[in-house]
């Protein structure tokens, strides 16, 4: 009797093992995770997008071999949905799969009547055996009504649940717009569900994250897969094969082609010797069909010259919207040096980094180095018009009279995407005997973007993306004469609501003021007008020895004395 009882253990036990343990069903997971658990709760945690609906049916068939399994759907209509799968069809008519409809309403009335466990003896009479999974679509709404007092009852009432029994519990939690559990509901999820992980639809694409898991080489935390986009035709969601390790605010990245670097030849002249895991091609064509299944490989692209802007632009955001996040872009000055707004437009579009023109090759190999662990973590737009548009420079440069000035910058900087940037908008307060006419007259501005004009006793220069580190070389560059010869003291706005808040300023005491406008000398094609404008801004050769003596005892004697030959030179000239 008892070798009979041996054999039928036997028995048992080859039939139980010989059906294949329910995963989380995603394919190509590079790590070998354990199967769903029987005697504890699991959570699978996201949003309501279309790749959920893909995950949870194919959860449940991963289910459906294992064991016979109970449903719990919020409402008819997904309880339809399911039943119109043919393969769900034919195991509810084998009886292998029971549906029942377990309503946001209902939930919310289980949660604050605090009636849990009435709940769960509901679900033994409605056919729920120990044999049987247990799939529930939606546990938000109890998750999210029962009061925090309650949460620890619910908590143990989950895992003594669980322990008796024999086949996976799984519960989805699909949070509702961008709801953030609090610290006291983290820690019920983390008791209750002590396995977890999360489906994530982020700017980077779709990503299984892993909070809480098991596997062959051991406990599995905070660990982020990269997926594949959902596909329709796909019954199943797919790992790409980049994985995320984040521990202590660092992150590893984990991929086969984590060191390979496509570059082009522009990118790498006269290199004979270069790392062995680095490809080069011969234009940016090839580049593109080289790394189109790359995960997390790096391309470093030549930017070409400036003429070449929208296209690399467009093959920036191409390269960008077709990969993972966990792919890095660089770009790498050839020919021309990049503007500050160019390199902005790139970054919004999808690079990490620019290797600027200069870059010794050894420096070039350890930056991409040590791009390898990051992510790119920017949204991106659909349109790289939009972004190359809202950040090319205002087509007009030189002088403004103060009202156009204001005007147009304000309606310039009113745009959102050039808040990124960091402008220099710069009031340079004029020496006592040096005029408007004097100064404005040894700028020398050609660059879209560069605009200037009097005011007060001071000459406003704005510098389109021009930073606070720059400023002083570019104010070096526009002027003809060192500007301490011109003016005894500066001040500067970088900030775009700086910026704004300056400008207003100067609308309103622009009302109070009346200054001239020197429109009239910045146009050359009208000496006349030219000649009577000097006239009038009493720039005459008796009223110039009068503002500069050419004896003065001072320290400043020599530099007047030149300022006075220099404008009368050029006075000369004018005439």
């Amino acid at each position: 009797m008892s070798l009979k009882r041996f054999f039928q253990n036997l028995w048992h036990r080859k039939v139980t093992t010989s059906a294949p343990r329910a995963t989380l069903a995603i394919e190509n997971l590079p790590q070998m995770l354990d199967a769903l658990p029987s005697t504890c709760n699991t959570a699978l945690w996201g949003q309501d997008i279309p790749a959920m609906r893909i995950w949870q049916y194919s959860v449940l068939r991963e289910m459906l071999v294992q064991a016979p399994v109970l449903v719990l759907a919020p409402d008819a209509q997904q309880a339809q949905a399911i039943a119109n799968q043919p393969d769900f069809a034919q195991a509810l008519r084998k009886g292998h799969l029971k549906i029942w409809i377990l309503s946001d309403s209902d939930q919310q009335k289980i949660a604050k009547s605090n009636g849990f466990f009435d709940f769960l003896l509901d679900l033994n009479a409605v056919g729920l055996k120990p044999n049987h999974a247990l799939l529930c679509l939606d546990l938000f709404p109890i998750f999210h009504y029962t009061a925090l007092e309650h949460l620890s009852h619910l908590d143990r009432l989950l895992r003594q649940w669980a322990r008796k029994r024999q086949q996976p519990s799984v519960w989805f939690l699909l949070f509702r717009g961008a709801f953030q559990p609090s610290m006291e509901r983290r820690s019920f999820l983390s008791h209750a569900f002590p396995y977890a992980a999360t489906l994530q639809m982020e700017h980077q694409g779709l990503s299984l994250h892993i909070n809480r898991w098991n596997s062959a080489q051991g406990a599995v935390f905070q660990t982020r897969y990269g997926l594949e986009p959902e596909h329709e035709a796909s019954p199943r969601l797919r790992a790409n094969g980049s994985m995320v390790y984040m521990h202590d605010s660092q992150q590893t990245i984990v991929a086969a082609d984590l060191s390979t670097v496509y570059t082009t030849q522009a990118c790498v002249p006269g290199i004979r010797l270069l790392p062995p895991n680095w490809i080069v091609l011969p234009n940016w064509e090839s580049l593109e069909q080289a790394c189109q299944s790359a995960i997390a490989a790096t391309v470093l692209i030549d930017a070409g010259t400036s003429d070449n802007l929208k296209a690399l632009a467009t093959l920036v955001h191409r390269l960008r919207i077709t990969h993972p996040a966990s792919f890095k872009i660089a770009v790498k000055e050839t020919s021309d040096h990049l503007r500050v707004h160019t390199e902005e437009a790139l970054a919004q579009l999808g690079i990490n980094t620019v290797i600027y023109k200069g870059s010794q090759f050894s420096r070039t190999v350890r930056r991409l180095t040590e791009l390898q662990h990051t992510w790119f973590y920017g949204k991106v737009p659909e349109s790289v018009d939009e972004i190359l548009d809202a950040l090319t420079p205002i087509a007009e440069y030189g002088y403004h009279s103060p009202e156009k000035f204001c005007h147009t910058l304000r309606n310039f900087l009113e745009n959102p995407l050039r808040a990124h940037l960091s402008h220099s908008l710069v009031h340079l307060h004029l020496l006592p005997t040096v005029s408007h006419t004097m100064a404005l007259q040894q700028l020398k501005i050609s660059r879209p973007g560069e605009l200037f004009t009097n005011y007060s006793r001071e000459i406003v220069i704005f510098l389109y993306a021009c930073r606070e580190a720059d400023m002083d070389n570019v104010l070096s560059r526009i002027f003809q004469s060192p500007i301490e010869s011109i003016f005894q003291s500066q001040e500067s706005f970088h900030l775009t609501e700086d910026i704004n808040h300056d400008l207003i300023k100067m609308q309103i005491s622009l009302q109070k003021l009346s200054l001239p406008d020197y429109s009239m000398i910045f146009e050359k094609s009208n000496a006349l007008s030219l000649k009577n404008r000097i006239k009038e801004d009493t720039n005459s050769t008796e009223e110039i020895k009068k503002e500069f003596p050419l004896s003065i005892n001072s320290k400043n004697k020599n530099i007047y004395h030149n300022k006075r030959t220099e404008w009368v030179q050029s006075n000369k000239e004018v005439k």
